[in-house]
């Protein structure tokens, strides 16, 4: 399957094609990687993306074991009015929170995590604040 068919599946489609194995973790976060490096730069909804080669590595380790539920393997945003553990936020652009790196994941972040879903991103909200 190529990056523009893997991405052109909706997530049940993709739940599908994974567990039948037509397409690979791998693929898939190769493909969404590609994905976010063509376009973001022109809509900027990705603030904060963890390095690439972990999260290959994280979608390896997904190929490698049982799934884990309908969404196994496949990669997840996050907003940035959430924690995820090593991953800078702003908590929304609030200047206080500029340069916070929480030690901690919010606990449906873990949940989300430990469901097999790949988190890879923070995406940008915004409280208004300047």
């Amino acid at each position: 399957m190529t990056p523009n068919e893997i991405l052109s599946l909706d997530a049940l489609q993709l739940s599908t094609a994974l567990n039948a194995k037509e397409v690979s973790c791998v693929e898939v976060m190769e493909a969404t990687l590609e994905r976010i490096d063509q376009v973001n730069g022109k809509h900027k909804a990705i603030i904060q993306l963890r390095d690439s080669t972990e999260l290959i590595a994280l979608a390896r380790k997904a190929d490698e074991i049982p799934r884990k539920g309908w969404l196994h393997g496949i990669p997840i945003a996050i907003k940035d009015l959430s924690n995820v553990k090593g991953i800078p936020t702003s908590v929304g652009g609030s200047p206080l929170f500029k340069d916070f790196v929480p030690g901690f994941s919010d606990a449906f972040v873990e949940n989300i995590e430990h469901s097999g879903k790949l988190v890879c991103v923070v995406v940008s909200f915004s409280m208004g604040l300047t």
